[in-house]
């Protein structure tokens, strides 16, 4: 399994898998200090913040830097390929990542965080998945939740340092996207998953994929059918509120996966490996793509 990034935004953490249901209270304001969108306090840096500084957001000693190193005109990346992760039964929550990154000032170890609940524990593997014997996260939900519940899943957090623990920061560029990728196996859409970086200092969410489980009451409210949730769901802006959201169908845009058509509903692959893509431009737009590994490369899903 491999995970990507690509001019990362400030304090982003992917969380590759997560279960959730339609209830939207996580998705907050920013404060004074957590505002991902705003390009020009990214490039150039608030008065009470220059470059460099890092920024004390009292709690624990948790911290966002903005260096250099994320300004605009140097193209940070990273792969990670999970092969160091102690598989099961060592949970995953704690693990230090094995992130190859470009920029040679960062010298943190990137970390995950997993739930550690009983009937939904995160854990590393190196089961052969369809095809696959390479070490993977897995988060396998055995414990059904009630309505409206959120559970957290597995999180994937950026460090710049780890002594003191200080996130990277990273902006995005004109023509250059702030980029999140990551390689994901779904073995059914039965239960509901998510996909979707994070602000993390803040918990604001950038942009969040939904597909699967039952959507059982409230659900035009947020933007989702009643029942079985046969489609991929993206959390776009509600025009009636900034705090809350809604979901909309996402649709293949310009070009379409084999046997797939553009315009046409987009449908979750199930017992197959897939790679997701969320972007995030210099202008503040949000788009997510899907890669399912038939040729034909990423197709957009939502602009």
């Amino acid at each position: 399994m491999r995970v990507r990034n690509l001019a990362c935004l400030t304090g982003l953490a992917c969380s590759v898998a997560a279960i959730a249901s339609p209830q939207l209270a996580d998705f907050r304001a920013l404060g004074a200090d957590d505002r991902p969108m705003d390009v020009r306090a990214e490039r150039f840096g608030a008065a009470s913040a220059p470059a460099g500084a890092v920024i004390d957001l009292g709690n624990g000693g948790v911290a966002v830097g903005r260096g250099s190193a994320g300004e605009r005109g140097v193209l940070i990346s990273f792969t990670d390929n999970l092969e160091n992760l102690n598989v099961f039964p060592a949970v995953l929550n704690g693990q230090a990542g094995n992130a190859v990154w470009t920029g040679a000032a960062i010298t943190g170890t990137n970390r995950w965080l997993g739930t550690t609940a009983a009937g939904r524990t995160a854990f590393a593997v190196s089961d052969a998945v369809g095809g696959n014997s390479t070490k993977k996260a897995r988060l396998m939900a055995t414990t059904a939740l009630a309505p409206d519940q959120f559970a957290f899943g597995f999180q994937y957090n950026f460090l710049r340092t780890n002594a003191p623990l200080v996130r990277f920061g990273f902006a995005a560029d004109v023509g250059q996207p702030a980029r999140v990728e990551h390689d994901m196996y779904v073995t059914s859409i039965a239960t509901m998953w998510t996909s979707e970086p994070i602000f993390a200092t803040s918990g604001f969410i950038v942009s969040r994929l939904l597909w699967g489980g039952t959507c059982t009451a409230g659900c035009p409210d947020v933007g989702l059918p009643t029942g079985p949730l046969p489609g991929v769901y993206v959390l776009g802006v509600n025009p009636n509120s900034f705090l809350t959201g809604i979901f909309r169908t996402t649709r293949w845009i310009g070009s379409a996966p084999t046997g797939q058509s553009v315009g046409a509903d987009v449908v979750m692959q199930s017992a197959a490996w897939i790679r997701v893509r969320h972007d995030i431009t210099a202008a503040g737009d949000v788009e997510s793509a899907l890669n399912y590994n038939d040729g034909t490369g990423f197709h957009l899903c939502y602009s």
